[in-house]
């Protein structure tokens, strides 16, 4: 992991947000990056989304 993914990483473990927008405040970074970030950790599996319009259990 790069070291921008270990720290939205670490932030979302602390902090289960729902929105990049959060985490980019808290890691004061640009949205888009963060979305970006959390878009791919979530296609390999290292992240699971937090929150969806549905339920889903696994």
């Amino acid at each position: 992991m790069s070291d921008l993914e270990q720290n939205v990483f670490n932030v979302l473990q602390r902090h289960p947000f729902c929105s990049a927008v959060l985490v980019a405040y808290k890691l004061e970074l640009p949205i888009a990056k963060v979305q970006a970030t959390m878009n791919q950790l979530i296609d390999r599996g290292i992240l699971i989304p937090q929150c969806s319009n549905y339920s889903n259990p696994i």
